[in-house]
Parts: C-alpha cells; structure tokens; sequence
C-alpha cells in the first residue's frame, strides 16, 4: 500500500515517529530518501457527466428568449441547408417554357391572345408544363386537354375552323407535342 504524503514536519510521519507498518511520510523525509514527489492523481468524473453539468449549468444559466431564438435560427437555417442541397430553390427548369413549345410546334399568335396551329384549324387555348399537366376532357367536353406521353408539356387545344373535328386538332396537337416532347 503506498504511503500518504504529508506536510514537512507533521506529527503524522511515521518515519519520523519510527512506527510500523508505516502509512503516512512527511515530504522533508522523502528529501532524504531520494524519492521524488509526484502528483497525486485526483478522481476526475467520467467526461460525459462533466459535459452534461456544465450543458445544465449553462442552460439555467442562460435566458429562455435567447435560447429559444437560437433553437429557432438553427432549425430556419437547417430549412434553408436542405432547401439548397435538395435544388429546391425554385428557378431551376422542371421542363420547356411556353416559348420553347411555341417555337417547337410552330404556332402563331391569334388576335384574341392565343395560339393557332400552322394551318389555323386548331387553337391552342392555353400552354401547361410541371405538375399542372391533365390530359383529357375539360369543363362541358368542348375543350380538350392534351399532354406528352411523360405528362410535363400539355396544351388546351379547341376547333377553330371547320375543317377538322374536335378530336382530330386534339390528336394532331398531341402527335405535336409528343413528337417534340
């Protein structure tokens, strides 16, 4: 068992009391011995209690608005973090434009504001690209939505002349669309 140092000259020294077994020593004897102090090793608590002390600590320590304020800036810049890694940061291109199925189908503008095909017998009402895209009848069956076979282009296609039925400017602007799309 090793021996306890004390101050130099305690009473307690059993070297100089010359008691046996020996349990404490004075540092002026162990001078004389040769024998070099060294730190005593202290019991240190385990890292993780220390942690969670001094988190405790700081958190009673802290006030409750500002530890709110920044939970809250965290979890607004995680959003904005994933927003970014994700690319859903809007203005990326889900697909072509209006311009780009224009220019594709050759379509001309009409004097109400819509598109005409080529030949003028179809009019194209309105251009959906995205998520919109339903292809199939719409409101009282006079208008028709058409789409391309993976549905991200799709146009509303109505007669306009007399030439062609309903359903032919809805399947030629379809052939169209899928074609190009």
């Amino acid at each position: 068992m090793p021996l306890k140092v004390v101050p130099a000259g305690d009473e307690r020294c059993d070297i100089h009391k010359k008691r046996s077994p020996a349990q404490y020593i004075c540092e002026s004897c162990m001078r004389e011995l040769g024998v070099e102090t060294t730190q005593q090793r202290t019991s240190r608590r385990p890292l993780r209690r220390r942690v969670s002390r001094r988190l405790r600590r700081w958190r009673s320590e802290a006030d409750w608005r500002v530890t709110g304020a920044v939970a809250v800036a965290v979890l607004v810049l995680a959003a904005v973090l994933t927003g970014i890694t994700s690319g859903g940061g809007g203005g990326g291109a889900k697909g072509p434009s209006e311009a780009d199925v224009v220019e594709a189908l050759g379509l001309v503008r009409a004097p109400s504001g819509t598109w005409l095909t080529a030949d003028g017998n179809c009019e194209i009402v309105s251009i959906d690209t995205g998520a919109e895209v339903t292809p199939g009848p719409v409101g009282t069956n006079l208008v028709t939505e058409v789409a391309n076979e993976s549905r991200t282009v799709g146009a509303v296609v109505i007669r306009h002349g007399t030439a062609l039925t309903e359903a032919q400017c809805a399947a030629s602007v379809e052939a169209a669309l899928r074609a190009h799309f």
